[in-house]
């Protein structure tokens, strides 16, 4: 994330054992610079500009590169930090039972030329968490000043690709089998990793944001 925005993590004050920097701390690095960027100046005192250009020592070697699609990546995590209210709920979940299904199930699924992994069964859970609290599904229409609840599940999957984070959306999570999720997770992460996603493919038809799958899961296995 901080690589992503450009924030210099030696800047950062670290709260773990030994000053190491978590992820709470680059967010409160970023609300305290929203604070300093929201606090009225002197009357007099010369305005700073917005942007500036990095500042290099005299005869260091650097280059240049112009990834319109990091620009994107970036500009879109710093919108959706400032215009999403984030959720972050931590759970311990025994997948052991879930991950023998999958075990069960996974040879018949090769078969059909698609590997069976947990995501799916993390997916569907997902659906019908936002099925019993559809508010985490449901966007504020500013200009109507209405709560839009979606009657529809769109999913936002990260995906990690040499160009940064890229998030496809699965569409319609709630009408798919866990073989149709698992054919397009697989094709989704592969356009996303070739640099072949579309606009469509990033965008969610009628939602100017889908819910989003978190890119980890911690699964502790009973032995």
């Amino acid at each position: 994330m901080a690589r992503e925005l450009g924030i210099d993590l030696s800047k950062v004050r670290g709260s773990e054992a030994g000053g190491r920097v978590v992820l709470a701390d680059v967010r409160a690095y970023i609300q305290r610079l929203q604070k300093l960027a929201a606090t009225p100046k002197e009357a007099g005192a010369p305005a700073k500009a917005v942007a500036a250009s990095i500042d290099f020592p005299n005869g260091v070697r650097f280059s240049k590169v112009d990834d319109a699609l990091r620009q994107v990546i970036a500009r879109r995590m710093w919108e959706n930090w400032n215009a999403i209210p984030h959720v972050t709920q931590f759970d311990d979940a025994d997948f052991t039972r879930l991950n023998e299904l999958r075990k069960k199930f996974a040879s018949a699924y090769e078969a059909k030329g698609v590997k069976l992994t947990l995501t799916p069964f993390v997916l569907k859970a997902l659906v019908e968490t936002l099925k019993k609290h559809p508010l985490f599904n449901s966007s504020l229409d500013e200009a109507a000043n209405e709560i839009i609840i979606k009657e529809y599940f769109h999913i936002g999957i990260a995906v990690d690709t040499d160009q940064g984070l890229i998030v496809p959306v699965l569409r319609d999570v709630d009408k798919k089998s866990l073989l149709d999720i698992s054919k397009e997770l697989e094709e989704l992460a592969k356009k996303a990793r070739d640099r072949k996603v579309t606009a469509d493919d990033i965008r969610a038809a009628r939602s100017p944001s889908p819910t989003r799958v978190p890119s980890a899961a911690r699964i502790s296995r009973r032995s």
